[in-house]
Order: structure tokens, then sequence, then C-alpha cells
């Protein structure tokens, strides 16, 4: 999907804090980073506005400056469910561009989100400073293998309410610049594979506890080191 406002150009280096911290790009020098803001498209997204659909070829390669994206999946006949939410430094939609694939996700923000798109003529524009660049998003591939593999163990987790605080352990993560999240029970239950009675009566006793604190359409973590605590001492299945 078009953006509502794409452009070229970048303020300075300050603005792109959260996508410089994220786990790939903190890892790639300064002259890299700055000719990958120099060479993108600065794309804006309102609250629910689509930015690409499963079953789409679109090739572009999506990093978020700021906001967060709902990440979809679906299985057969099925309606899309939220399988994530990912924010600033994380990159998503490579698959069209890396293996010729359509997308087997849909994505949506989840609030007004800032993107740096690579599309193919920002990557060749790229590749032309740095021709090692298919080596550099081979690593951005195994950074998303491993975020995958992190999804799969939550889902392994045999407790549902265990389930469920790993969700939102992972969201609140440090670096992730989130404490608060605008998510509702019905779709922390989508990520942690868990009923709504379930997600209801584990927020209770995690609210009571003083480790979240519940409100309309959103949850925030008051006590990460708490809830950590929790998560690794209970085993009471909701």
């Amino acid at each position: 999907m078009e953006p509502i406002h794409d452009a070229r150009g970048a303020p300075g280096d300050g603005h792109f804090a959260g996508l410089f911290a994220g786990a790939w790009l903190s890892r790639q020098p300064a002259a890299f980073r700055q000719h990958l803001i120099a060479v993108g498209r600065r794309a804006f997204y309102g609250r629910r506005y689509p930015i690409g659909f499963e079953g789409d070829d679109d090739r572009r390669i999506l990093g978020i400056v700021s906001g967060s994206i709902g990440c979809l999946t679906s299985h057969r006949q099925h309606m899309p469910v939220l399988g994530t939410i990912i924010g600033p430094g994380q990159w998503f939609g490579m698959g069209p561009q890396l293996i010729g694939s359509e997308r087997i996700l849909s994505f949506v923000a989840r609030e007004p989100s800032e993107l740096i798109s690579l599309g193919d003529t920002e990557l060749w524009r790229l590749r032309e400073a740095f021709p090692d660049l298919p080596q550099r998003l081979a690593g951005l591939a195994q950074l998303q293998s491993n975020h995958i593999a992190g999804l799969v163990a939550e889902l392994l987790v045999p407790e549902a309410d265990r389930r469920i605080a790993a969700v939102l352990l992972r969201l609140c993560e440090p670096g992730s610049g989130k404490d608060s999240l605008p998510l509702s029970q019905s779709e922390l239950g989508e990520m942690a594979n868990a009923s709504r009675a379930s997600v209801s009566r584990t927020l209770r006793v995690l609210a009571q506890r003083g480790l979240v604190e519940v409100g309309y359409g959103r949850i925030a973590v008051e006590d990460r080191a708490g809830l950590e605590a929790w998560f690794e001492t209970s085993r009471t299945v909701a």
C-alpha cells in the first residue's frame, strides 16, 4: 500500500536514534547507516493504515523509525490473526526482495508510524556504495530467523498464563522504548494463543501484584523485573 506521505531527505541523525539502535543497524558502521538514510524513502502511515498484504509481491524492505506495526498471519481459510507487534529498529517485508517469494504476512500500522523504505532503486544505490550489501542483508535475515524462533518458543510454553506474560515481556523488552502498549485483551490472546478468559484472569492477577496496569485498549508493564520473576516461578495453568 502507498504511504500517506512519502519523502526523501533526512533530518539529523538524532531523529533516527530508534532505527539505529535496532539489532541490525547498531552493528553497521556509521557510514553505512548514514548512506541508508540518504538513499531510503521516508514513509508515514496513520493508525490502522495497511502497509502490505499476504500474497502480494511488494519488494520493499521496511525499517521502523517510530510507531509500531502489527504483523498478521492466517492459516488456510481462517481469518488473519495478530502474530506479533514490532517497533523502532526492527525491519520487515524482506521475503519478496531476498528470495522472490510472495508475502506470507500482512502488515498494519498500529499507531502513527514512520518507516524507511528500501525498494529496488534504493537497494541498488546502496549496493553501489557498499558492494557487500547482500552479506549485510543476510545478517538481517538471520536476526529475523532468531526473532521467529523466539516467537515459536513462546508458543511452546505449556501454561497459558506464562505465555501471556512472555508476550508482554517481549513487547516491552529493554530498548524497545515501550512500557505501555496500545493493545486489547483479545489481541494479547491472539499473540499468546490463549482464550479471552485466560487473558482476563491472568491480567487481573498481574495487576493485583502491581506488575501491569490495564486500561481501555492499553496495557502497561509497571514492574518488568517483577513480571520476569513471576514468569519464572509461576506454573499455574490459566
